[in-house]
């Protein structure tokens, strides 16, 4: 909040990267504990989002992408699209919101070939045109 209110010109984009072992669509009750974090960060952030007018962006990426139960979990956020990374396939060339490709918005692979490859013989997919 201090950087933003000092700055008033500068916006920022914060990557959110969630890595557990945690499935996160599962019912355990550690999938429960999780989600119930995750929300109350998301709140919080979303209060803060608000504040800056535009300026404040959040990004989802690693186990909180919006994949299977998490289609529509934490809109408006969007979130990265990799290869074989929690990013369903069909999401490279669709937006279909009730699935919730329309939130993998940021093309990321990995800066190895072998992500690109695909990438690229797909014609990078929605992803083309930025």
């Amino acid at each position: 909040r201090d950087l933003l209110t000092a700055s008033p010109s500068l916006a920022l984009r914060v990557a959110l990267c969630f890595k557990s072992t945690v499935d996160p669509c599962s019912s355990s009750e550690t999938a429960v504990a999780w989600l119930s974090g995750v929300d109350r960060l998301y709140a919080k952030a979303e209060k803060l989002r608000h504040e800056m007018h535009g300026r404040l962006e959040f990004v989802l990426d690693g186990n909180a992408k919006p994949r299977s139960c998490l289609a529509n979990r934490w809109r408006p956020w969007n979130s990265t699209w990799i290869p074989m990374d929690n990013s369903p396939a069909q999401a490279l060339f669709s937006n279909d919101r009730s699935k919730g490709y329309d939130r993998f918005a940021i093309l990321n692979p990995a800066d190895k070939a072998s992500e690109w490859l695909p990438v690229r013989l797909a014609h990078y997919g929605k992803f083309l045109y930025g």
